[in-house]
């Protein structure tokens, strides 16, 4: 099985190294461990973390690693947004509903690393 985690972080070391010029100027990434999700604290299954990579100026999601309870479902939702290029702010700020994995997004997107 490949190991996401190490993706995303070679995408940051590359991006680092200048080879994110294609894509545009600057990113932030947004880190945040699953035992902050209630949902997953209700079932007991808090092991993992989401990260995302987001674009400074575009305020879009460049990419995103989820290690943890139905992280695939979570990927689906980040899939939408990338595909409708919807910026991280509409997920941050919108309204889900309660206890569902999907309101860590509102978590996610307001925690950025500095």
């Amino acid at each position: 099985m490949r190991d996401l985690s190490s993706s995303i972080h070679s995408w940051d070391e590359w991006h680092k190294r200048g080879g994110g010029a294609c894509i545009g100027a600057e990113y932030q990434v947004a880190k945040m461990p699953i035992s902050y999700i209630a949902r997953a604290d209700e079932v007991d299954e808090t092991r993992g973390f989401m990260k995302a990579v987001v674009g400074a100026e575009s305020r879009q999601v460049l990419g995103c690693a989820i290690l943890g309870l139905e992280g695939g479902e979570l990927m689906a939702m980040i899939e939408i947004a990338m595909l409708g290029k919807i910026p991280y702010t509409t997920l941050r700020d919108a309204v889900f509903a309660h206890p569902t994995l999907s309101e860590s997004l509102n978590n996610l997107f307001s925690t950025f690393e500095e």
